[in-house]
């Protein structure tokens, strides 16, 4: 039984494909993924291609070099928040209300209407510490990223915050077979970071 039915039409699947050609455009999915070599661990990519050969779930993950092949099959693309260089900090802001799960979708420009106040309060308050980041609008809200380098002295006293559990850490010291995410043990440094990321 599959998850997922094909909805896109060739044309619409073909539209994606000429963006990602836009020279503009991948210059900005390679800057967003850490320059050249890329900085993130790794790719993942989902979308209607996959659906269509049949995956399950159709999510397929990838390195660098396997970019180019994600973009030909008009996926949607996604980087780890890993980084070999940086602690990544998202803050994710949903619209979201239990009374009714669908509006949004019926009428974004409203929905998103009311969320406009908090996204320009929250680009004030990095803008006021002069925090570098980048805002992306999702379907249903906003991401806010910055990239904090592990060789900055704020990324030291992340370090120094950050708790992250014991078992955690065990689980990070470890391979697991079968899971090509992670192709060596998170380090120290990172787990701090992504720890006090979180509490913070």
């Amino acid at each position: 039984m599959r998850m997922f039915s094909a909805v896109m039409s060739e044309a619409e699947c073909n539209a994606i494909r000429a963006y990602y050609r836009d020279e503009s455009v991948r210059a900005r999915i390679r800057e967003f993924c850490g320059g050249s070599p890329f900085t993130c661990e790794y790719m993942v990519g989902s979308g209607e291609a996959l659906v269509r050969q049949g995956y399950q779930r159709p999510l397929r993950l990838t390195h660098e070099a396997g970019l180019g092949g994600l973009m030909d099959e008009a996926l949607d693309i996604y980087r780890a928040v890993w980084d070999t260089e940086a602690t990544l900090a998202i803050w994710d802001v949903e619209y979201y209300n239990l009374d009714s799960w669908t509006d949004l979708y019926r009428n974004q420009l409203h929905y998103f209407g009311l969320m406009e106040p908090v996204y320009d309060a929250i680009e004030r308050f990095f803008d006021s510490y002069g925090i570098p980041h980048i805002s992306d609008t999702t379907a249903s809200g906003y991401h806010f990223v910055s990239r904090i380098p592990f060789s900055s002295p704020v990324h030291r006293r992340l370090e120094g915050i950050g708790k992250p559990e014991r078992s955690l850490l065990e689980k990070y010291a470890t391979l697991p077979g079968g899971d090509n995410k992670r192709r060596r043990p998170v380090p120290g440094r990172d787990a701090n970071g992504y720890s006090a990321i979180g509490r913070l």
